[in-house]
């Protein structure tokens, strides 16, 4: 009988007993980024972007409702867990199977009660998407897999054998955060890989009502399209830090400051990408 290949060890971490794939890591020497590798190496994970959205959070009423979708294993999750007490809530999404078998692992090690998992993609509208091969017995940035469209830096090129054995020929089921019908959110953490603004437009009524704060990662491979998105259409206050930008209701623009980062405007992105 073949050995099956054991890539998953339980560590300590700054957010408690944690689940994680040794294979998590891609790069070479200094170069190396990875969760997995980052939580192997030193214990955390983008502590001064966690740090960030604990200022965030320090916005919200008590006892929020936050989402954390594009979860990965739960270093997130079981931040804002904390964060926000035994009386919030959070709602965590991952759409990769694997990954999202590992988060919820995390969880029950640590014993959380207020996060509710959901093993699902968010979009625009409901349907399903299929998840791209990836082995996870080899390295690579498993939190950096797009779906929609695969990273710039597939881990099997198409037609090798390699990929054909890992592509298990899964479908994830895609849905609405307007189907949800959620009558309260404060705030949402945002890193689905390229899939942002299509989540955002499947959420319309869902923000419109509860208008959260939000960090959203931002790849800048859409032309600007997603800032103005939040701009324009959904009437935030946005500021770029690093790859992420902090979404602010403009209504509540006044009391929610954000200190030391540039507060995006539409004619700026526009100049930036040469839009009309």
């Amino acid at each position: 009988m073949a050995i099956r290949p054991r890539y998953n060890v339980v560590i300590p971490t700054r957010y408690g007993m944690m689940i994680v794939n040794r294979n998590d890591s891609y790069g070479k020497g200094e170069q190396r980024f990875g969760v997995g590798h980052e939580l192997l190496e030193t214990g955390e994970f983008v502590p001064a972007e966690l740090e960030a959205m604990g200022q965030l959070l320090g916005f919200c009423a008590a006892d929020p409702v936050v989402l954390d979708i594009g979860a990965n294993i739960g270093v997130h999750t079981l931040f804002m867990s904390e964060a926000i007490g035994p009386r919030g809530r959070v709602h965590a999404f991952e759409a990769q199977r694997i990954m999202f078998q590992v988060l919820m692992g995390n969880l029950a090690l640590n014993s959380i009660e207020n996060v509710y998992g959901y093993g699902v993609a968010l979009g625009r509208e409901p349907g399903t998407l299929k998840l791209p091969p990836v082995d996870y017995t080899k390295p690579w940035n498993f939190g950096g897999m797009g779906l929609v469209t695969e990273s710039p830096d597939p881990q099997f090129a198409h037609g090798t054998p390699e990929r054909a054995a890992a592509d298990r020929n899964e479908t994830v089921p895609v849905i609405t955060l307007d189907s949800l019908k959620l009558e309260r959110v404060d705030f949402i953490k945002l890193d689905v890989e390229g899939m942002e603004e299509d989540v955002l437009r499947g959420a319309g009524r869902t923000l419109d009502i509860t208008r959260p704060i939000m960090q959203i990662e931002w790849l800048m491979r859409d032309g600007g399209s997603l800032p103005l998105y939040l701009l324009e259409t959904l009437d935030y206050r946005v500021y770029q830090a690093g790859m992420n930008l902090l979404c602010i209701p403009a209504e509540h623009a006044d009391r929610l400051v954000i200190q030391g980062l540039p507060e995006m405007r539409a004619a700026d992105v526009k100049q930036a990408f040469k839009q009309a």
